[in-house]
């Protein structure tokens, strides 16, 4: 009993320190800094109702940049009937005093993948993860981290990934 109470009082603790942890950061492009959530925003959710494509602005058909898709998500699915979803949590997340984080585009994705052996432990993803890039009205872009490798695909929306926000400066 005493070991489980030890236990469970590490484990705790261990959670606390990930999420107090500041955002992973990268140079993107040569340029511009790519933050990486050093934790899941969300373990298991759909990335919106399968069978609406996002129309609103150019829709979500930015491969690069994460910002313009969110945004797009955003206005056109507003609150899903209160049913969460990765763009949504990523717009509305404030997190490390920053309050402009949004859904990792599909080159994001693979950026973060291609730089997993830098992210230590608990930072580095695992398992599939959603992209803002939309294929069609049924599907969006995944990764799917399984350390040290990866693989970039297309799954059904109405699929069960995990979300990591990400944020550029």
């Amino acid at each position: 009993m005493k070991t489980k109470i030890i236990f469970i009082i590490l484990l705790l603790m261990t959670i606390k320190t990930v999420k107090s942890q500041a955002p992973i950061e990268f140079i993107w492009n040569d340029t511009t800094i790519l933050y990486i959530c050093p934790y899941d925003n969300y373990d298991t959710i759909q990335w919106g109702p399968s069978g609406v494509d996002i129309t609103a602005g150019n829709g979500a058909e930015d491969e690069g940049y994460g910002m313009p898709n969110t945004i797009a998500i955003v206005e056109q699915l507003g609150d899903n009937g209160g049913v969460p979803y990765p763009a949504k949590i990523c717009d509305t997340l404030t997190a490390f005093g920053y309050t402009d984080w949004y859904l990792p585009a599909r080159w994001e994705l693979d950026f973060m993948a291609v730089r997993q052996d830098s992210m230590i432990g608990l930072y580095r993803p695992s398992g599939i993860y959603w992209g803002s890039y939309e294929f069609d009205s049924l599907s969006a872009y995944t990764m799917y981290f399984y350390y040290p490798n990866w693989m970039g695909s297309s799954s059904e929306k109405f699929g069960q990934c995990k979300c990591r926000c990400v944020r550029r400066e």
